[in-house]
């Protein structure tokens, strides 16, 4: 509070040596890195500012500094939480992990960005894919999540499905594993976010996506 400044380090530091004794470590980042003074609407159409909790997040930079020396290697970045500080959150989050050298996947800054992630790992080529779930909302073609619209040239920058239009999310998920494979991977990987909260089974839905 005295310099304005967040060391976030602490947060990794008891299992750190953990993730970096790994080949590749990847975490999920739910949240957003809008900045201090980003003025943004939460889900409830409240104004917010700055730094922020539950319902919409919104967190200091240092995070990815932290994530980045706890050894970690690669950023889920596509949650329902994606977009909890709008459009610009949404970009600004990627483009400070790139600045703080870490890999990302789930979301993109731009089309010309691939939907997958290609790692060799020990002479292994591995393809990774991550997505999540979107809100049902009445705008069939722009993704919903934690109950915000995205702006419609967004929804293409998230790898994100909708539970009443599965087809299409499998017929993407075809495309990019095709695609893996034409580059030579040896093994497939994907990463959604799903489920029930605070549920720690499996539920039904996901039975359901993952055997279409």
């Amino acid at each position: 509070r005295a310099t304005g400044t967040y060391d976030l380090d602490l947060i990794f530091k008891y299992f750190s040596d953990y993730v970096t004794a790994a080949d590749m470590a990847l975490a999920n980042l739910e949240t957003t890195l809008a900045g201090p003074d980003r003025v943004y609407y939460d889900s409830n159409g409240n104004r917010k500012v700055g730094y922020s909790g539950y319902p919409n997040f919104n967190c200091p930079d240092a995070i990815g500094t932290a994530l980045k020396n706890a050894g970690f290697d690669n950023i889920l970045t596509a949650n329902n939480h994606s977009y909890d500080t709008g459009h610009t959150g949404f970009l600004r989050t990627q483009q400070i992990l790139r600045e703080q050298g870490l890999q990302w996947m789930g979301t993109r800054l731009d089309q010309e960005q691939e939907r997958y992630v290609i790692a060799e790992l020990n002479g292994i080529r591995v393809g990774m894919l991550c997505y999540t779930y979107a809100t049902p909302d009445d705008y069939p073609e722009v993704f919903s999540l934690n109950g915000i619209l995205m702006e419609p040239g967004d929804s293409g920058l998230i790898n994100a499905f909708d539970y009443n239009r599965l087809p299409v999310f499998y017929e993407e998920v075809r495309e990019s594993l095709d695609a893996m494979e034409a580059q030579g991977v040896d093994a497939t990987m994907m990463f959604i976010h799903w489920g029930e909260e605070y549920v720690l089974g499996t539920v039904d839905s996901q039975k359901t996506v993952a055997q279409g």
